[in-house]
């Protein structure tokens, strides 16, 4: 019943991990309803109710790590997007401090960086964002958008190779090539 009704609001019912957990909590509660079924007590020992406290413990601390970092980033992108560009370069070092991992967190502060006008900033931040995730296409076209002559369209050729039905690549690319 509560997944029903979560369905009607929001859309992550659509992933199949929540709603194989809701059924399978479904057809546990049918068959513990049928009455011919003994529900059992497991015992767990003290080592492994510790270990069990250890690994809830050590999830609850990722999931905060990955909830904050998640918010300094999505905050980052609409400053970024709203030519915030001081705001979105704090949210985007906050976002690379809680996601060090995350390519996307240093394009943003990249991109915040070329908003400021500090063109060398912005490419060697989206050089590393590039090292993070160099499978992304719009990491390669803010670097080439960043960098001059060559080095702009070698990120320019990678981001089309990446990503080929682009239309801002290759106007991008055709008037790079004009001057």
């Amino acid at each position: 019943a509560a997944l029903v009704l979560h369905a009607g609001v929001d859309w992550d019912w659509e992933l199949p991990a929540i709603t194989l957990t809701a059924l399978l909590c479904g057809v546990a509660l049918l068959a513990l309803g049928r009455g011919d079924v003994e529900p059992r007590s497991i015992v767990l020992g003290a080592r492994t109710r510790a270990a069990v406290g250890v690994a809830l413990v050590a999830v609850a601390a990722l999931s905060v790590v990955g909830l904050l970092g998640n918010r300094a980033l999505a905050s980052a992108t609409t400053a970024v997007d709203t030519g915030s560009f001081q705001a979105g370069a704090r949210d985007a070092r906050d976002a690379i401090r809680w996601m060090p991992w995350s390519g996307e967190a240093w394009q943003q502060l990249g991109d915040a960086q070329l908003g400021l006008g500090d063109r060398r900033a912005a490419r060697s931040s989206l050089l590393r964002a590039v090292r993070k995730d160099s499978g992304d296409w719009s990491i390669w076209f803010d670097l080439g958008t960043a960098s001059r002559g060559a080095p702009r369209q070698a990120a320019y050729a990678r981001a089309a190779a990446l990503n080929p039905l682009d239309p801002n690549i290759r106007i991008l690319r055709s008037a790079e090539g004009d001057r």
